[in-house]
């Protein structure tokens, strides 16, 4: 098969991208409650928010049409893949600068809104609520009955005197010892504000104070996998993309070698580990004579999957770098773009510039 016609393979993956993503939505098993005693059981899409929802798609089934139900017309809705609680719910916070000048206030604006949380962790008339603020960043709020009030921390950077210094203010450190007063054996020398930190020390106390059975949201976490990967590289006419070590290769005709990497990757789990990272390297052999006859590549990429199919899309981009190893070995860097599609993020074919027909295989 011709290179050229290789190389206009290599974009077909876009052309049904967009068909893919349009149809990647994913409704799972839950329920809505929309009073004490009316709860609806469906199909509710899971949206994997990066703002708290104030609304939730439902389904009466898998063929019915869907329907928006905004946070006035539930007091809750419920995952269940995933045992994730959300409850509707006012709420005020404050947003503050990320920088200031000596004297300034870091306070930014008020928000008031209403608002499904994430319920982490409830028992013992204690609830832990999560909140995706307007930002994207993660916020947490407690109540037990008799209060209901944010966990306070932020972090900002004051000027001063041409120096940039950082200030935090960890309320929390505070707050939360005082809300969970009652058990001796409890201690906050490790407490941080993450997720897992105070669901733990919640827990503990709940555990300790009251003996309850309590629900407790487990927090997400990054997914590590191993990779095996093969195919084939082209080497263009200018056989070194970027010459970083002042090497001039002349112009060949493009040559096809056979390429094998190994690699580690890592999925983050805030995007239903669809964000990933993904550290490659491998043998090279039968490259260009007038260059090398063999080396190693190394690829550092990131990227994303699309939607929440089985068979997904993903796109990814980083660098890559290949040559001889040792003294006086020939090596290049350059820019590396691609993707593919994915099933269930296992078994992977895809194109990059300069990598043809790349099968990818996570262990």
């Amino acid at each position: 098969m011709p290179v050229s016609l290789l190389r206009s393979l290599s974009g077909l993956w876009l052309i049904a991208l967009t068909h893919f993503v349009h149809a990647q939505q994913q409704y799972v098993d839950g329920y809505l409650v929309k009073a004490p005693a009316d709860t609806i059981r469906g199909l509710l899409l899971d949206e994997d928010w990066k703002k708290s929802p104030k609304a939730i798609y439902y389904k009466s089934s898998a063929d019915a049409a869907p329907r928006r139900v905004p946070v006035s017309e539930a007091t809750a809705f419920h995952l269940n893949p995933t045992n994730e609680h959300f409850t509707a719910r006012p709420v005020t916070y404050q947003l503050y600068r990320r920088e200031v000048y000596a004297g300034e206030s870091p306070f930014f604006s008020t928000v008031q809104d209403t608002v499904f949380l994430q319920q982490l962790i409830q028992g013992g008339g204690v609830t832990l609520y999560s909140l995706m603020d307007v930002r994207e960043d993660q916020r947490f709020f407690f109540g037990n009955g008799e209060v209901f009030t944010e966990l306070i921390c932020y972090t900002y950077h004051r000027l001063k005197d041409q120096r940039r210094y950082t200030e935090e203010v960890a309320g929390y450190k505070g707050q939360l010892p005082f809300f969970l007063k009652g058990c001796k054996t409890l201690s906050f020398k490790t407490l941080s504000y993450t997720q897992a930190s105070i669901t733990q020390h919640v827990a503990a106390y709940l555990n300790c104070a009251h003996g309850d059975s309590i629900r407790v949201t487990p927090a997400k976490k990054a997914a590590v996998d191993a990779s095996i990967a093969g195919g084939m590289i082209i080497f263009p006419r200018s056989t070194v993309p970027m010459a970083l070590s002042g090497y001039q290769p002349p112009r060949l005709p493009r040559q096809l070698a056979p390429l094998a990497l190994v690699g580690v990757r890592l999925r983050l789990p805030r995007s239903l580990n669809r964000v990933f990272f993904l550290a490659e390297a491998g043998p090279v052999v039968n490259l260009p004579e007038e260059t090398f006859r063999s080396g190693m590549l190394f690829i550092v990429s990131g990227g994303s999957y699309l939607g929440k199919r089985s068979i997904q899309p993903y796109v990814q981009a980083g660098m890559a770098f290949a040559g001889r190893l040792g003294p006086g070995g020939n090596y290049s860097g350059g820019l590396v773009l691609g993707g593919g599609l994915s099933y269930k993020k296992k078994i992977h074919l895809e194109v990059r510039n300069g990598l043809l027909c790349l099968v990818r295989v996570a262990i």
